[in-house]
């Protein structure tokens, strides 16, 4: 059975590795993340030089890594073998791996990493059968955001609500682009302030991200004209409606809160402060807080929140649904 990242975690946590593993998918960050987990492991036992080999299958012969996976541990418990470049295990190879697979060295944790999808049944078929193979996807749109913020814990980082959404909107739902982004934030703020959605416009954020800020401010000032280019330029970059529906929500919350902060006879200076927005930003979201009343503004909140019911349920496409949204909120 092909298990997954969360079945991984758990495997790691009781620090016990099968004999052979191998991992495969389209999530890089975290099969590298698994790469290091076996090292760790491997590090702990102690003689390192002698209970650890590291191997490349474009470079070693299956006779070299069969060779060393047989090998017994010197002074310790267990040896770790790990093999990159999985993929380039050559089919001629196949049968003296299943050899021994059949019959693999108890005392050693062979970890075979594949660096793309193999295609040939054969060898995932073969490692299946006689090893714990994992499968690391990229998550789910709906989980990016749960993602950002944890991994962002990892490094010490504190991201905004707005910042997340924004990464997710950036990233899209590679993890690899997700981590050298956090890297780059990390760098910006010194760990010393949360990382805002203004740092991950100036620092990380490609254009498409700008069309979305762009989206933001036309609906929350009802620009009819604006928000039809914002979207057309954003659905010729491809981008997920539902992430867009994000930055819409964050946007109408801060409209919300500053409308109030108004009623309750903050200013602008005041607005500023409660809200830590700055020029343009702060222009836009306090005009448009003075447009309405709140309750209007509420409504408006409101119909975000059913389109995000409808964009997950629906089998309509989804662009519709968000085009026909933004379309009523500009009024």
């Amino acid at each position: 059975m092909i298990q997954t990242w969360e079945q991984w975690q758990k495997l790691v946590a009781g620090k016990a590795l099968p004999s052979v593993c191998a991992f495969f998918g389209d999530e890089k960050a975290l099969i590298d993340e698994a790469q290091s987990h076996v090292r760790l492991l491997a590090n702990a036992q102690g003689l390192v030089d002698f209970n650890f080999d590291r191997l490349s299958a474009r470079s070693a012969s299956m006779q070299a890594i069969v060779a060393s996976a047989q090998t017994l541990p010197v002074m310790a418990a267990q040896r770790f073998v790990e093999v990159c470049d999985a993929e380039a295990i050559a089919a001629d190879d196949l049968e003296l791996l299943e050899r021994y697979l059949a019959a693999p060295n108890q005392s050693t944790v062979l970890a075979l990493f594949f660096q793309s999808n193999d295609s040939r049944p054969k060898i995932m078929k073969l490692l299946e059968n006689h090893a714990q193979l994992f499968r690391f996807e990229h998550p789910k749109e709906a989980h990016m955001f749960d993602w950002a913020m944890r991994r962002a814990k990892r490094h010490k980082l504190v991201l905004t609500e707005e910042a997340a959404s924004c990464l997710c909107m950036v990233v899209g739902i590679d993890l690899l682009l997700l981590e050298r982004a956090l890297e780059k934030l990390v760098l910006v703020t010194n760990l010393e302030r949360a990382a805002t959605a203004q740092d991950v416009s100036l620092h990380v954020a490609a254009t498409r991200l700008e069309d979305a800020f762009a989206l933001g401010r036309a609906v929350a000032l009802s620009s009819r004209k604006d928000a039809v280019a914002s979207l057309a330029r954003l659905k010729a970059a491809r981008e997920v409606p539902l992430r867009l529906l994000g930055m819409l929500l964050w946007q109408m919350k801060q409209v919300v809160s500053a409308r109030i902060l108004i009623d309750s006879g903050a200013d602008d200076k005041s607005l500023q402060t409660a809200l830590s927005l700055y020029g343009e930003r702060l222009k836009v979201v306090s005009t448009a807080a003075r447009k309405r009343p709140l309750d209007a503004h509420m409504k408006r909140v409101l119909k975000l929140a059913e389109l995000d019911v409808t964009l997950k349920s629906s089998r309509a496409p989804a662009w519709l649904h968000l085009e026909r949204t933004v379309m009523q909120l500009c009024v």
